[in-house]
This record gives C-alpha cells, sequence and structure tokens, in this order.
C-alpha cells in the first residue's frame, strides 16, 4: 500500500470519464454526476493508504464512486424504494415477461444499434431516481442484488422487484413493451 498519493491529474485523465460516466447512469444529471467524480478523486487523493495495483485502484475509484452517488441521490431527491412486498410467482412471470421484452428489442433486425443505444439512454434518464439507480447498479456496474441491497439499504428481494418493475417501466418508454 501505497502512504500517500498527491497527484490525481494522472487518475482524472485514466479513470474521469469512467467515473463520471458511472455516476450520471445513476444520478441521472450531468453536473451531480461531475461533483460526484471530482469528489470520488479527491478523496482518493486524501487517503492515506490507497491500492497499489491498476485493478485494484479502478475498483476503488468506482466502488466509491457509486457510493459517492448513492449517497449524493439520497441527498438530493430521496430515494424512493418500494416496501410492499410482492408475490414471488408474480414477480417471475413479470421477471420472464420483461426479459422476453427485452430480448425481442435487442435482436430486432430493423432497429440499428445506434439507434437502440440512444432509446436505452434516453429511457434510463427518463426513469424514476429508485429505478434508474438499481438498474445502472445490475446491468452496468455487475452488482448482484444482495451486492445492491446492502448499498442502498433495502431488502435483496425488494431490489429484485424494482429492478424488474425498472425493466418493464424503461421498455414501456422506450416504446417495446404495451
Amino acid at each position: 500500500m501505497r502512504t500517500f498519493f498527491h497527484d490525481i491529474e494522472p487518475l482524472y485523465d485514466r479513470y474521469g470519464e469512467r467515473l463520471y460516466r458511472t455516476s450520471l447512469r445513476i444520478l441521472g444529471d450531468e453536473g451531480h454526476a461531475e461533483e460526484a467524480m471530482h469528489d470520488t478523486l479527491l478523496r482518493f487523493a486524501r487517503t492515506r493508504k490507497v491500492p497499489e495495483s491498476t485493478p485494484q485502484v479502478e475498483a476503488w475509484l468506482v466502488r466509491t464512486c457509486v457510493r459517492l452517488s448513492i449517497d449524493r441521490l439520497r441527498k438530493e431527491r430521496r430515494l424512493r424504494a418500494c416496501t410492499d412486498e410482492l408475490e414471488k410467482p408474480r414477480i417471475l412471470r413479470e421477471a420472464e415477461a420483461a426479459e422476453a421484452d427485452w430480448n425481442d428489442f435487442l435482436n430486432d433486425p430493423q432497429a440499428e444499434t445506434s439507434l437502440k443505444v440512444e432509446r436505452i439512454r434516453k429511457g434510463i434518464a427518463s426513469l424514476a431516481d429508485g429505478y434508474r439507480l438499481i438498474l445502472s447498479l445490475h446491468l452496468f456496474e455487475g452488482y448482484d442484488y444482495d451486492e445492491i441491497a446492502a448499498l442502498v439499504g433495502i431488502a435483496a428481494s425488494t431490489v429484485r422487484s424494482q429492478y424488474v418493475r425498472a425493466k418493464t417501466k424503461l421498455l414501456e418508454k422506450i416504446g417495446t413493451h404495451g
């Protein structure tokens, strides 16, 4: 472990865009995402013991950026977690239907990839904060339901139901779900 990292400019050059995009997907606001990215880099610069290897540094930065983004989301918009529990069969039916619609959309030969990506990006940006957060953490950051539950402070079953609902809402917004 290093004792202190003084120069954050190389970190900004190397990881700034990745941290910004991660935060933007969670927060949905460019200004707040930029602040979270900067706060992450500053926190790294002030940390007394930081990892030495590149993969460890990147993991530390991304993990910290995700946590700071979640904290900012809670402060700015009061994360609205759904607390109602759905029956398991209903969740599974919704999940299967959302997955089928999602696959149909992605495999549609009529739509060009860039148009699909743009529709998905706009759809995600228009989701409610809680949905956008969980969808981003699961799909783009690779967190599983238990990890998201620990980060956000809700039950893993609630994370799963919110993920299914978020995916369904996203499909409605991009025009592939009736």
